[in-house]
């Protein structure tokens, strides 16, 4: 089958259990690091799918490799290559979309209760009640067509489907890690950051192996259930992989 391209932004930031997830499947990948000068590919229909990985930049950001990244994204949903957003590749997939994306009154850093819709539910055979770990400052209006399967107190669109494509807000490829790298970095900004949503790192790392046992399981069942549907994705899943 063909490779899927996975669109990574920092070296803190990898596909960390998508990666795994991937791997078990016998799926190939490509990483491609724009921000390192790396082009990104112009045709989506080289690719059995497209992974856009979070990062700590913005959609919105005036940054020319983001505008590539969001121009890949627009070729992906013209021709159907199915693609998984998460974060900024989330962002970059509603801008794609025709929905928006817009900066919130405050940040959201830590991990927050968040639920599934009946449909993620149902999806992704996942319990409704779930604990996410959120890094962002935006938030995410529904493109045209969109089915919400996420959300939280503050953020009615946390993640949804539109045909074979999923976006997430959510970092769900989060590796333990990949976490204590990222509050290492924001250390300083998370000391002066405010509001309702915001965690210190000492919050942010308590019970982490417990977390992320939870935030893994959740983890296989989304990413397993989007790269069924690739061409030529084995069928069926792996009894650990199929929902």
């Amino acid at each position: 089958m063909k490779t899927v391209a996975i669109l990574q932004h920092e070296d803190h930031r990898d596909a960390g259990s998508l990666l795994l997830c991937l791997q078990a499947l016998g799926i190939p990948t490509q990483t491609i690091r724009a921000d390192k000068g790396q082009l990104v590919p112009k045709d989506a229909q080289e690719f059995s799918g497209i992974v856009v990985l979070d990062s700590e930049r913005c959609a919105l950001d005036p940054v020319p490799w983001l505008r590539s990244e969001l121009a890949l994204c627009k070729q992906a949903l013209t021709h159907e290559v199915p693609l998984l957003g998460l974060g900024l590749g989330a962002q970059l997939l509603t801008m794609a979309a025709g929905g928006a994306v817009k900066a919130t009154h405050s940040p959201s850093y830590g991990w927050t209760p968040s639920w599934l819709t009946p449909e993620g539910s149902a999806r992704f055979a996942a319990p409704v009640q779930q604990e996410l770990f959120n890094a962002s400052e935006h938030s995410i209006q529904l493109p045209p067509g969109a089915q919400c399967l996420m959300f939280d107190k503050r953020s009615p669109n946390k993640g949804y489907a539109l045909g074979p494509h999923l976006a997430l807000l959510s970092p769900l490829e989060l590796s333990a890690a990949s976490l204590q790298a990222w509050c290492a970095r924001k250390n300083g900004r998370l000391a002066l950051a405010q509001g309702p949503d915001v965690q210190n790192r000492v919050s942010m790392l308590r019970a982490l192996p417990e977390r992320m046992t939870r935030l893994n399981a959740l983890a296989e069942q989304v990413f397993g259930q989007w790269a069924a549907q690739l061409p030529g994705a084995p069928k069926p899943l792996p009894a650990r992989l199929a929902a």
